[in-house]
């Protein structure tokens, strides 16, 4: 494949299909655990804070899903490319997947927080409030807390953290992968 010529390869091949299938199916695959998750009552230990280790995981799973599927549209536009790919071309591909998943979850975010889970930023601070008396924080110290942690519990920070956080993962993925899989054009 290496002594393929330029005229060979396929410089016609779109980023944005794999891209785009890839990160519609990260996200539909987000939507369907968190509602498993709210549906069986464990979404609520998770906000509230009564079970970090399952939260931590749920994050773990997420990053690990989200760099699967990055990887995999990076593998899919190479192959559409006729086996080339540049570091940039899969950095590329690795921050469109991820931009898709941010758009569709920060959707999600907002539809789940504001119409399906009514008082999710009340039952997230209150989860926050039981950790830091728990932490045994002084009244003046979780004040404090409370002032600075009032606007991240909001929908729109909520909704905009869906969308940005994807992409700090699909940019070390499109990265990586990139530099894994790429191959040098021959003329």
């Amino acid at each position: 494949m290496l002594d393929q010529n330029i005229s060979e390869i396929n410089h016609n091949a779109s980023p944005f299909t794999p891209a785009l299938k890839y990160g519609v199916i990260r996200g539909l695959i987000a939507v369907i655990l968190t509602l498993v998750l709210y549906l069986s009552g464990l979404y609520q230990s998770t906000i509230d804070g009564s079970s970090p280790s399952l939260a931590y995981l749920i994050t773990f799973v997420g990053i690990g899903l989200t760099v699967l599927s990055v990887v995999l549209a990076v593998n899919e536009h190479k192959a559409n490319r006729g086996g080339y790919i540049s570091l940039g071309q899969g950095l590329g591909v690795g921050m469109l997947t991820a931009l898709i998943y941010g758009v569709i979850a920060a959707i999600w975010s907002y539809v789940f927080i504001n119409f399906i889970v009514t008082g999710y930023e009340e039952m997230m601070m209150d989860g926050m409030i039981a950790q830091w008396e728990a932490a045994d924080m002084s009244d003046q110290e979780i004040e404090t807390a409370i002032e600075f942690a009032g606007s991240m519990t909001s929908p729109v920070f909520m909704m905009v953290g869906s969308l940005i956080a994807p992409l700090f993962t699909g940019f070390f993925a499109g990265l990586i992968t990139g530099a894994v899989v790429q191959t040098r054009e021959t003329k």
